[in-house]
């Protein structure tokens, strides 16, 4: 059934369009209220194209920033949780990818969507066979052309094959008229079994009655217009009198459906004839530029921005999904880390004001904490991050990851911010000999121009309970890396603490963490004081013993360097993991657990000997983190518990089996393929059930599923 909850989910997010699109149409049909018919029905064909057809759906929203994150939210509400929320509003495709879950509440609500569109269809063909029966009593009079005292006004059937049905007693003069008339209505037939399987899918919404009413009324007087263009007075006269000789009685003696062609809004269309005034050629340019408008509007203006910005429509740029938050900013990035208190917390980067560039967004942002229920605990503004900086409005790359990191080792996460500076080659000089004297003097001696280099200014911020506390800034760092970001990890010598190293021209700068001024102070060290350093910081460590593990590759190089040290109970709580020690290191020290196993992931040859998992034990599990060597990077982090576990069963409508949040599991990876790895489990369930099985995981797109599992009573040996 999910290709129905699937489905229904589109049809929702058209419909609601409809909805928001209804004053703009209603203002374009009053302004073209005197203009000829034709160029309002080219517009009904693409306000209808637009309810059935979910491509570049946020493009009458898209000027309107508030008003598009706003539908995104509403959509991402409705009862149908999608991968990694995205919804219709990134692609419409993402609704048929990947899996989804639906609640009760909207399962039934696709159901009975579902039976109302058979509804509709049914009454609509059963009406038309109807019709068709009775009026195979009419009287022939020749060429298709029948007479009939069923009908009151003059019907058309047939979609192929046409006959024309006339009431009784219908004079020559105006049987004329109506054989002109009908004649633009033949091509109506078909396009009505389209429009009525339209009606038949947004059944449920009053703005598509109300736009097929007014269709309806802009049809037939288009037709009427075609029938007697350019007459004269004399002629119009005479055809508004037909019509008018065309209204019979209220009640008519058969039932007419959507799919029926007969005449309807006779006095309407008789008012309108009167007063005919044929399109000048100011007004058919004016008619041609609003049906252009409106179609740009409905259909273009997203793909419009999206080749503005330099990219292509259907590039990985195009699906890429912009953020939303509760504030209507943009949020540029974020990142989930833990309070000293051991609390959750979201730090996002959020871009109050400017705009978008190819490569990222320029203008102005802050940065704010959120607690796990999404309350504002405290927002930054990057003048206070910055506060010597002269920049009136600041830059973000696309796709940047906020880098976070314990630097000084005293519990308390801290942020690395950014910026890129600017500088002419005098300032640069000049800045190289401000920053040290000793080291500013060796790297001026062999720096060389700016343009070979990029210089960044970074921040580091203490991330608090309830607070975000600036505790450094004016880190310099001067790189030829063109990779170098607005948000970085710092390198951390190997076994030292508080303190790390920055790129500067063609040495480095050292940051060692003073206790006393609580800020970090800029040092110049050699490779004997550093020695020095980490000797002072193992002699004054009185806590138990220090241990190392590593993972060497088949040529004998140590790639991973595990340091753990033993507690009271002698196991050994993970102190930090570093990738490539003995080459420029990368220094990781998130992890809170106890060390279990490291060792190379199984995966195909091309990638063999690049990623390493460290198994351990965790707070509420034993599992496992994989680092990508050659990025030197953390390719993918396991749950620490049974939550993810919980919510994949859901996904499969297992509900008989459930899990605790401190129930007893362990996970491991038995193959990586591509992206995919299987993840193997092995977890105590209620009712004292041991539950074991596996299943794929895709961490580019962060997608489960392929679930297998066995399940094994309590009692059972």
């Amino acid at each position: 059934m999910e290709w129905l909850y699937r489905i229904f989910y589109t049809v929702l997010s058209l419909g609601i369009m409809a909805v928001l699109i209804l004053p703009v149409v209603l203002l374009v049909r009053f302004l073209m209220r005197n203009f000829e018919k034709k160029y309002m029905v080219w517009e009904w064909y693409f306000v209808y194209l637009r309810s059935i057809c979910p491509i570049a759906l946020s493009s009458p929203l898209c000027m309107i920033p508030v008003f598009n994150r706003k539908y995104h939210m509403l959509l991402s509400q409705m009862g149908l949780s999608l991968t990694e929320d995205a919804g219709i509003m990134s692609s419409w495709t993402a609704v048929y990818k990947g899996e989804i879950t639906a609640t009760a509440t909207f399962k039934c609500c696709s159901i009975i969507w579902l039976a109302g569109v058979v509804l509709v269809l049914c009454y609509n063909m059963l009406s038309q066979h109807q019709l068709k029966k009775i009026l195979r009593q009419a009287k022939p009079l020749g060429e298709n052309i029948y007479e009939s005292s069923w009908v009151s006004s003059p019907v058309l059937t047939g979609v192929i094959h046409h006959r024309l049905y006339l009431p009784e007693n219908t004079s020559s003069k105006e049987a004329t008229w109506l054989l002109k008339h009908m004649e633009h209505h033949k091509k109506e037939v078909f396009g009505r079994w389209i429009l009525c399987f339209i009606q038949a899918v947004h059944w449920f919404n009053p703005v598509m009655w109300l736009y097929y009413y007014f269709w309806n009324m802009d049809a037939e007087m288009a037709k009427d217009e075609r029938t007697v263009y350019h007459q004269k007075e004399n002629v119009l006269r005479e055809y508004t009198q037909a019509l008018l000789n065309f209204d019979g009685p209220s009640e008519k003696r058969v039932s007419f459906s959507i799919l029926s062609v007969y005449e309807r809004n006779t006095k309407q269309r008789a008012y309108r004839m009167m007063y005919q005034k044929w399109d000048t050629s100011n007004r058919k340019l004016a008619g041609i530029l609003a049906v252009t408008v409106l179609v740009i509007w409905l259909f273009l203006l997203v793909p419009m921005q999206i080749a503005w910005s330099g990219e292509t429509w259907g590039s990985p740029a195009d699906t890429e999904e912009t953020l939303f938050d509760k504030n209507d900013n943009d949020v540029i990035a974020k990142t989930d880390t833990v309070s000293p208190e051991g609390l959750g917390r979201i730090i996002q980067l959020e871009k109050t004001s400017g705009t978008k560039e190819k490569q990222g967004y320029r203008g102005d942002f802050r940065v704010v904490m959120y607690d796990s229920l999404g309350n504002m605990l405290v927002s930054k503004k990057m003048q206070d991050i910055f506060p010597e900086s002269d920049n009136k409005e600041y830059y973000f790359s696309k796709g940047l990851k906020l880098c976070t990191g314990d630097y000084n080792q005293d519990n308390v996460q801290e942020l690395v911010l950014g910026q890129e500076e600017e500088m002419t080659q005098n300032e640069f000089q000049d800045m190289l000999q401000k920053t040290d004297k000793e080291i500013g003097s060796k790297a001026a001696e062999n720096a060389k121009k700016i343009s070979d280099y990029r210089v960044f200014s970074y921040a580091l911020l203490a991330i608090e309970d309830d607070d975000l506390q600036v505790v450094r800034d004016n880190i310099y760092a001067v790189s030829g890396d063109e990779g170098q970001k607005e948000s970085i990890s710092f390198e951390v010598p190997e076994n030292t603490k508080g303190l790390f190293c920055v790129p500067f021209a063609e040495t480095e700068v050292y940051y060692v963490w003073n206790e006393k001024s609580r800020t970090y102070e800029q040092k110049t060290l050699t490779k004997g004081e550093i020695e020095e350093y980490q000797l002072e910081d193992s002699e004054n460590n009185e806590e138990g013993e220090t241990q190392n593990h590593t993972l060497e590759d088949s040529e004998g190089t140590t790639q991973v360097l595990v340091s753990t040290k033993k507690d009271s109970t002698g196991s050994e709580v993970v102190q930090s993991v570093t990738l490539s020690p003995r080459k420029r290191a990368k220094k990781y020290d998130e992890i809170r657990g106890y060390y279990c196993d490291l060792f190379w992931v199984f995966t195909e040859d091309e990638e063999k000997e690049r990623y390493a998992m460290m198994i351990y034990n965790g707070e509420k599990a034993q599992t496992f983190v994989i680092y990508d060597t050659q990025t030197k990077s953390v390719y993918y982090q396991h749950e620490d518990g049974t939550e993810l576990l919980q919510a994949l069963f859901r996904q499969y409508q297992e509900e008989e089996i459930t899990f605790r949040e401190n129930s007893a599991v362990l996970y491991n990876v038995t193959e990586k393929k591509g992206d995919v790895l299987t993840i193997s489990f092995a977890a105590s369930a209620d009712d004292g059930m041991t539950v074991k099985g596996s299943y794929d995981y895709n961490v580019k797109e962060k997608v489960s599923g392929n679930l297998t599992y066995s399940r094994t009573a309590g009692d059972e040996n």
